[in-house]
């Protein structure tokens, strides 16, 4: 797992480098021509589907914790337990506001 951790942690590296690169370039023009302003929204539409990507992958690793079904659970085992004490404290709130 260390391995692909580097591998991952290289290409994000590299990304990064170029992307600030371009955003330098960016800075310094003035006007684009239309064929670039195309890629720089093909460029955006492809970072999003990256993001979509990792959140997708990050959903997976939470949804195969078992440390995270069982809090998962527990949270709505809590949420049941406050739904049935709600009315008692809205009663108790209003008895100080008294």
């Amino acid at each position: 797992m260390n391995e692909l951790y580097e591998i991952q942690k290289n290409r994000f590296s590299e990304f990064h480098s170029q992307y600030n690169k371009f955003l330098n370039m960016l800075l310094t023009k003035d006007n684009l021509e239309n064929e670039t302003l195309y890629k720089i929204l093909e460029l955006n539409s492809n970072m999003n589907l990256l993001i979509n990507n990792l959140i997708d992958i990050e959903h997976n690793f939470i949804k195969d914790n078992v440390d995270y079904k069982d809090k998962l659970k527990e949270y709505n085992e809590n949420e049941e337990i406050f739904k049935k004490f709600l009315p008692f404290i809205f009663m108790y709130k209003m008895t100080l506001n008294k």
